[in-house]
């Protein structure tokens, strides 16, 4: 019954991971209940970046219910943001509940969640991207652009 599905703590040995790795993946019953309710349909994942002095991240898994909001179905912190921690993560998920065949992932641009997701649980038909790291790439990219229009004429 309890929430933690894995727990690697820095310095201790592991055959993948690092020394100084860390890693903790929870899920609660709640939570595994509705990503076996709703995980069918939409999968989202994103992390937190940035947010603490020991550059532990918050990745948070999240379900569309059946009213269009987000419940997250599970988190994972720890230390790295690469396919081997995502791999780990969702490889717990599948123990615990078994494999889930998503219709749609959303995430962030960066392979590393997608391509973890894959190995684990396998294709999704329909990947996207988070509207808010789209609208971010296009602020972006369309300053870059202004800023090497603009930087050699007079305003």
């Amino acid at each position: 019954d309890s929430p933690i599905l894995y727990y690697k703590n820095q310095n201790t040995a592991h055959d993948v991971l690092e020394e100084t790795d860390f890693i903790l993946v929870m899920q609660n019953q709640f939570q595994a209940s509705m990503m076996l309710q709703f995980g069918t349909d939409k999968i989202c994942i994103d992390g937190t970046h940035g947010t603490n002095e020991y550059n532990i991240q918050l990745y948070t898994i999240v379900a569309i219910d059946e009213f269009g909001n987000g419940c997250p179905v599970s988190y994972c912190l720890s230390n790295r943001a690469d396919v081997t921690i995502f791999q780990i993560y969702f490889d717990c998920i599948r123990k615990a509940i078994g494999k889930i065949d998503a219709d749609t992932f959303m995430s962030d641009d960066a392979p590393a969640f997608y391509n973890a997701w894959k190995i684990v649980m396998g294709e999704v038909p329909h990947r996207i991207i988070c509207t808010w790291h789209v609208d971010k790439n296009w602020r972006e990219n369309l300053n870059k652009k202004l800023m090497r229009t603009f930087s050699g004429s007079r305003l």
